[in-house]
């Protein structure tokens, strides 16, 4: 079954990229976590990589969620030098372990630095996309520290 959702990817994103390469988008696929009881196509980074480099295009290339990342327990730093130049996005969030919380990073069980120095290590300069709803459960004026902390929280982290 996974050949045939492979082979399924790889068809969908080859009818994508013409227009992403002629429009200059860049399609980024990010990792999954589970479906069902299993894991989900692409919940292993070799999976991406594989795909991605089938797909041969400069216009494609892996987003990598960190929260699904520690709830299939990748090895996030490790990916991260894997996936390499092909890391085109990051959707940024923590989590307990078990569900996609959508927290802050250090609000959960990731370990930050290792992520980061990995990051820098690859030369990471693309897309950093804190992707954080589990934060806004809360009144409208708490939102607004949260977000306020939220940036403090980046700075911190990507300096």
């Amino acid at each position: 079954e996974l050949e045939q959702i492979r082979q399924a990817n790889l068809a969908s994103f080859r009818r994508l990229l013409p227009f992403a390469e002629k429009n200059g988008v860049i399609i980024a696929i990010e990792n999954m976590a589970r479906y069902g009881e299993g894991l989900s196509f692409g919940a292993d980074a070799g999976q991406l990589i594989e795909l991605v480099d089938e797909l041969g295009s400069p216009n494609v290339g892996i987003c990598l969620d960190t929260s699904h990342a520690n709830i299939v327990k990748m090895d996030i730093p490790a990916a991260v030098r894997r996936m390499g130049h092909r890391l085109a996005a990051t959707h940024l969030s923590d989590n307990l372990g078990a569900h996609d919380d959508h927290l802050f990073p250090y609000s959960g069980r990731i370990q930050w630095p290792p992520i980061v120095e990995a990051l820098r290590e690859i030369g990471y300069a693309r897309l950093f996309n804190l992707e954080t709803p589990g934060e806004n459960r809360c009144p409208p004026e708490f939102v607004r520290l949260k977000l306020r902390h939220a940036r403090q929280l980046l700075a911190l982290l990507l300096s």
